[in-house]
């Protein structure tokens, strides 16, 4: 019979198995969940039947397990990244010049920086390829016919940019990617700017830092407004700082200029590639500003830009991006949906010391300040709902309702906790036991995702739930929670493990605690919170309402964003003008 001494043993190996073996990720949660689950420290120790994972009267973890488990975390904190196996990262990372991979309608699915400077393209976000050449549209047409029509040419050259400065890239179909809908990428067959090439213009002939950035500029976009436009100044000052970079080097125009700065390029680092941008905004809104502690806070927004407010609040894989359909549509709604980047992830910095819960509390408090609103309706993705009950509860800001897309892990019943999926039950204990043990594996999670791709991570999260993983496999959904997974690791796996606090945070009292009307949107099938619990909430107070979802899950954001709107809409209206009705009653399941 295996004893727990076994069971101990089999976790640090598999430990150590995490830091080459990416397959260990999913071992390493099943070890521990039978430690946790009762059929050995739980049995041995006495505890109850049904009692919640990690509440055990004892701690779970020996020091000698601990011990053994923080020299598997030192030595794995040493270990460097290993290559991309992901194909779509793979197609982005291994070239040195601008790659970007497409849907059929013109999607961003994925891009690389030079993508992104090169060609003005947002992940998430839908391009008209304005930038290919009229030559070449012919081509691009038969390559996206390919994706559906696989009789069509695969592969094409394709010649991009503008005027005397267009280049040539290659196009092909993405066969291998596991989506109904294939994808096709466009890669630069030029050579991307060097940092030793802007040096040795400074040194060669003088430059100064305004005129590097002027080459630059010119070598990337090839285009006198465009390097105008994105210095922020008039195409005549541009054209002075070039005849004096022309002077400088004794070049006679564009043309040479840029061929100079190929050569250089090429000679200072002919093997470099380019990497994969950290995140951006997919609408190009984001907004940055200062907090009174001096934090940089980044936030957008969504809908009409004049329209009744909504501070609506990101989760984890489930972020803000929407097809430019669904923008549309919540402009037509009368929403205002402003949306900032969580404490540590996009580009909104994190403060030190600050846990997610109080982080996230004084982002949104911040926020309201800085667009001077009266009054306002937050709402949450799934856990990003918590740290809006608190605020709401503490009365410390001019909130008039909370509305929540998608429940929470801390609305489960204790009885319930065995039916979560693995890796919840198991994060949750070990954020109370161990909470060291997590940030190891939110990084071995980073890791995992960047070595086989974000495919790879939410086929994996979404595993036992059918109703979700149909949405990652859909090439259109696919491409918003590529940007989610991006806003999210922007700053690494600190996020993985602010999620966790936001989970296991108790949200009852302050459910209790509320005065205004708090709404819950719900998937029936959503395998984090059973429907049993979430129509238990409705108890727990009469500003409280929760509406069920037939045939929707945790990514109920993406799978009925219309019919959420439209509900989001009628209860910033109420809430707004000052009305209170909770509704109770619209328990639907339609």
């Amino acid at each position: 019979m295996e004893t727990e001494q076994d069971v101990d043993l089999d976790i640090v190996a598999t430990s150590y198995r995490l830091i080459s073996d990416g397959s260990a990720f999913d071992d390493l949660f099943r070890v521990i969940d039978r430690k946790l689950s009762g059929r050995h420290f739980g049995q041995n120790r006495g505890q109850n039947p049904g009692q919640n994972p990690g509440q055990n009267r004892d701690k779970p973890f020996s020091p000698a397990l601990l011990r053994q488990l923080k020299k598997a975390r030192d030595l794995f904190d040493r270990e460097t990244d290993q290559p991309v196996f992901g194909v779509v990262e793979r197609v982005l990372s291994d070239v040195s010049g601008a790659a970007a991979v497409f849907l059929p309608d013109g999607t961003v699915m994925a891009l690389n920086e030079s993508a992104a400077d090169q060609w003005g393209l947002r992940q998430g976000a839908r391009t008209e390829f304005d930038w290919v050449l009229p030559e070449s549209r012919s081509d691009l047409s038969g390559l996206r016919a390919a994706c559906v029509q696989p009789r069509n040419s695969r592969h094409s050259i394709l010649r991009i940019g503008q005027g005397t400065g267009s280049e040539f890239a290659e196009a092909f179909v993405l066969s291998d990617t596991n989506h109904d809908q294939p994808s096709f990428a466009i890669r630069s067959l030029a050579l991307p700017w060097s940092e030793q090439a802007g040096a040795m213009l400074s040194e060669a002939f003088g430059l100064t830092a305004a005129e590097v950035e002027i080459c630059r500029l010119l070598f990337r976009t090839c285009d006198i407004a465009r390097v105008a436009s994105r210095r922020g100044t008039s195409i005549r000052t541009v054209t002075t700082q070039l005849s004096s970079v022309f002077q400088k080097t004794g070049l006679p125009d564009q043309v040479s200029l840029i061929r100079l700065v190929a050569m250089l390029c090429a000679r200072a680092d002919p093997r470099k590639t380019s990497r994969i941008p950290v995140w951006t905004d997919p609408f190009g809104r984001e907004t940055l500003f200062h907090d009174r502690h001096g934090r940089q806070i980044s936030f957008s927004w969504l809908g009409d830009p004049h329209g009744r407010p909504v501070l609506l609040l990101h989760g984890l894989t489930l972020g803000y991006a929407v097809t430019p359909e669904t923008d549309r549509y919540l402009a037509r709604t009368g929403l205002r949906v402003i949306v900032p980047c969580r404490p540590g992830q996009g580009n909104t910095l994190p403060r030190p010391g600050e846990n997610a819960v109080d982080g996230a509390m004084a982002l949104v408090t911040a926020l309201i300040a800085h667009l001077k609103l009266p009054r306002v309706v937050l709402a949450g993705l799934g856990a990003a709902t918590v740290p809006l009950l608190e605020l709401a509860a503490r009365k410390a800001a001019p909130v008039c309702g909370v509305y929540s897309i998608g429940g929470f892990p801390t609305l489960v019943h204790r009885r319930n906790w065995s039916s979560l999926p693995v890796t919840h039950r198991t994060f949750f204990a070990l954020r109370t036991h161990a909470p060291w043990v997590t940030e190891m594996i939110a990084k071995a999670g980073l890791r995992s995702m960047k070595q086989h791709g974000v495919d790879w991570y939410l086929r994996r999260a979404y595993a036992e739930a059918p109703d979700d993983l149909k949405l990652v496999e859909n090439p259109q959904i696919n491409a918003l929670l590529r940007n989610a997974c991006a806003l999210t690791t922007a700053q690494g796996h600190r996020a993985f493990a602010d999620d966790l606090d936001l989970f296991v945070h108790p949200a009852r009292k302050a459910l209790q605690a509320l005065t205004i009307p708090f709404r819950l949107i719900h998937g029936e099938n959503d395998m984090t919170v059973a429907p049993e619990d979430v129509r238990a909430v409705a108890g727990l107070n009469p500003k409280i309402a929760v509406r069920l979802i037939e045939n929707a899950g945790e990514l109920i954001f993406y799978s009925h964003i219309r019919e959420i709107a439209d509900d989001l809409s009628d209860f910033t209206a109420t809430a707004l003008a000052g009305g209170d009705r909770p509704d109770r009653n619209s328990m639907s399941t339609g």
